[in-house]
């Protein structure tokens, strides 16, 4: 858990605000929960960075629920360690999920898998008042519900299925992906599929006629009349002129 400034409305530290999220999770009979605070918050609070209530830092370290990051002084300067690393590294180990109004942007270009996993399992917050309000759709209007989302195997949605907009005229088959309810109990074939399909037979034929004339076109005296400028295509009719040949010389032959 971070960010414990919006309960402050920015302006302080308010550990009230700790106390109230935890309480929030503790309600919903979350057992696990862990808040990381740098360890100078312990210091008396200072003008330009006051904190509020901090009787409650110590009453939650007590109950081993709340984790100081380490911090230090070098020549008046404090060191700090990075809490939020904190943070995301045990929320990433333990499955759990990270409640912060951070993006945590660094930390994702960090690490490939903490990219993800920070994309996918952060929990965004408003305080109205004294009241916590994480959102009932952590992940959109389309994700998963917030008691999906915190649950330790989440389900997955049951798809909401939107009508298409062209209906009975869509011409993307089942490549649309909107639903079409005159086609659940049929194969949805685009247009030009069905085309394909159809034209598939006629080129087969086609082929076959070529594959079996060819060779005697290729091989007749007169393949001098033949013009080399034509098409594939020209040759359906060069076939046609040759069985047109072949009856005649039959003809002849008979009488």
């Amino acid at each position: 858990m971070a960010h414990s400034h919006n309960h402050g409305n920015k302006e302080f530290f308010s550990c009230m605000g700790i106390q109230l999220v935890v309480d929030w999770f503790k309600n919903r009979g979350h057992k696990y929960i862990k808040v990381f605070v740098p360890s100078w918050r312990k210091e008396p609070t200072r003008y330009d960075n006051p904190v509020t209530d901090q009787h409650i830092l110590e009453k939650l370290a007590k109950q081993a629920i709340l984790v100081y990051t380490p911090s230090r002084k070098m020549k008046g300067k404090r060191m700090v360690c990075y809490d939020d690393r904190y943070i995301v590294k045990l929320a990433y180990e333990q499955d759990g999920v990270i409640v912060s109004n951070d993006n945590f942007r660094d930390l994702q270009n960090e690490n490939p898998e903490w990219k993800w996993f920070i994309e996918q399992r952060l929990l965004m917050y408003s305080f109205v008042n004294d009241i916590f309000m994480p959102p009932d759709d952590p992940l959109g209007r389309h994700g998963p519900s917030l008691a999906n989302f915190l649950s330790k195997k989440p389900l997955t949605p049951e798809p909401k299925w939107q009508l298409c907009p062209y209906g009975k005229k869509c011409t993307y088959g089942n490549k649309c992906k909107f639903y079409h309810p005159e086609r659940v109990n049929c194969d949805q074939i685009s247009v030009a599929d069905e085309l394909r399909a159809k034209t598939k037979p006629y080129l087969l034929a086609q082929r076959t006629i070529l594959d079996i004339y060819l060779p005697d076109l290729l091989n007749m005296k007169t393949w001098w009349m033949i013009d080399i400028r034509s098409t594939i295509s020209n040759l359906c009719l060069i076939t046609a002129s040759v069985w047109t040949a072949r009856a005649y010389k039959n003809v002849i032959s008979k009488e």
